[in-house]
């Protein structure tokens, strides 16, 4: 869904990406490789509905200080972390089989 030339912009600091049919939540993966975003905007995508997605984004994009125009606490964070490491294996796993 994102475009590669979206991921050259290394000093982008905000992405507001809401109410666009964004359906993986593998996409957002993409954007790791931005180490510059701080706010990111998703609701409104049918991702928002997947169990774990708030842990899930703040695992993949650990530096963000706001997700959907709320501001991520530290509670947001342990909970990113707690999921990280009780699914990050599973996640390895399942891209090694796709794969």
């Amino acid at each position: 869904m994102f475009k590669q030339v979206l991921t050259t912009y290394l000093q982008l600091s905000v992405l507001n990406l809401h109410g666009n049919s964004i359906r993986q939540l593998s996409e957002v993966d993409k954007l790791a490789c931005l180490p510059n975003l701080k706010s990111l905007t998703l609701h409104g995508n049918p991702i928002e509905t997947e169990k774990g997605y708030r842990s899930y984004i703040l695992s993949v994009l650990p530096q963000l200080k706001s997700l959907d125009f709320s501001g991520v606490t530290k509670q947001d964070r342990v909970m990113a972390d707690v999921w990280r490491r009780t699914n990050g294996k599973q996640k390895r796993v399942k891209r090694i089989k796709e794969e």
